[in-house]
Parts: structure tokens; C-alpha cells; sequence
């Protein structure tokens, strides 16, 4: 069973990295983030699910591959989302693209994280 021992929930960003053959640059540190005064609020509806599938986009399935028994293969986004996400993707420079580590999970893998998290007498 998958826990959150595991070096970073699922397995870890060189392990990724090597698997894939993707190695990013060095970039500069990012600025200092601010929360913003006004939280936007999520939209009640969750608008149709589509499954991602892009060439420059490259879907990790990370809880699938460490383990975690309630993930499914297949990575699903609102369809504006990954309208939003293709655009970007394509205003990429070849050979770049975009890897999605996590997007839209069905609640009995919510509920599997939740549970592991609670159980877990390392977490606060």
C-alpha cells in the first residue's frame, strides 16, 4: 500500500525525471509569493470532465505508479482547464511541453489520501 513515507507522497521528482528522460534547466529562484486580498471561490458546478490526451503533454499517473489503490489510469480535467492547459502547451518551444503530476481524482482516492494522512502518527 502507497503512504506518505514514500519520499514525496508518490515518488520522487529525480525518479520522475530519470523515468522520463526530462531533465529542466536551472532557473532562477522564483519571487516571493503573496497571497492575494481576494480569494476567488471555486465554481459550484464542476463542468464535464474530459481525458487529458496531448502529445506535448505528458501525464505522470504518480498515485497510480507508487501504489495507491483507489487511483485509476487516465488523467481528467474540466474542459475548460485543459483547454486552458493545451494553449499553453503549444506556445511552448519545441522540444518543451507539460507534465501533469495530478488533476481532477475520484473521491475514493480522495478519501484513501485523506484516511493514509490521518493515520500516519509522523504528520502533524
Amino acid at each position: 500500500m502507497a503512504s506518505f513515507a514514500e519520499p514525496l507522497l508518490t515518488r520522487s521528482g529525480d525518479t520522475v525525471c530519470r523515468e522520463y528522460d526530462i531533465f529542466p534547466p536551472a532557473l532562477p529562484e522564483l519571487p516571493e509569493l503573496r497571497e492575494p486580498k481576494i480569494l476567488q471561490s471555486s465554481p459550484v458546478e464542476i463542468g464535464e470532465l474530459v481525458l487529458v490526451d496531448h502529445p506535448r503533454i505528458l501525464l505522470l499517473e504518480n498515485y497510480l505508479k507508487a501504489g495507491w489503490k483507489c487511483s485509476q489510469s487516465g488523467t481528467y480535467l474540466r474542459k475548460e482547464a485543459l483547454s486552458r492547459l493545451i494553449k499553453v502547451a503549444e506556445s511552448l518551444p519545441e522540444p518543451w511541453g507539460l507534465c501533469v503530476f495530478d488533476a481532477w481524482r475520484p473521491l475514493d482516492l480522495q478519501a484513501e489520501l485523506y484516511e493514509t494522512a490521518y493515520e500516519d502518527p509522523v504528520l502533524p
